[in-house]
């Protein structure tokens, strides 16, 4: 079985790629589970919000994994870094800002 992966990005923040992810997830037929990861290394948990799952996140947070947490709908939501600093680590290099 093969599977689809789609990546969505802006070049800034608040262009809707949070809202576009997500209503792929919910439009598109998905023969299997479905998975939304949060890639965003700036630490604002859209996903999280969207989703009301930051608890969930918290409690099944531990250090250098990505944390999954169970929607109500069904979908799986990944949270690989709740924020900057966090990401930073789990790189095991530091980020620099230019």
């Amino acid at each position: 079985m093969s599977q689809r992966i789609f990546i969505v990005t802006g070049a800034k923040g608040g262009v809707g790629a949070t809202t576009i992810a997500i209503k792929l997830v919910a439009r598109l037929p998905a023969p299997a589970e479905r998975m939304i990861v949060d890639a965003d290394l700036t630490g604002k948990r859209s996903l999280a919000v969207w989703y009301d799952l930051s608890d969930d996140l918290d409690r099944a947070r531990s250090i250098g994994t990505a944390t999954v947490a169970r929607a109500p709908d069904g979908t799986l939501v990944m949270e690989l870094a709740r924020t900057y600093e966090m990401a930073s680590r789990k790189l095991r290099r530091p980020l620099r800002a230019r």
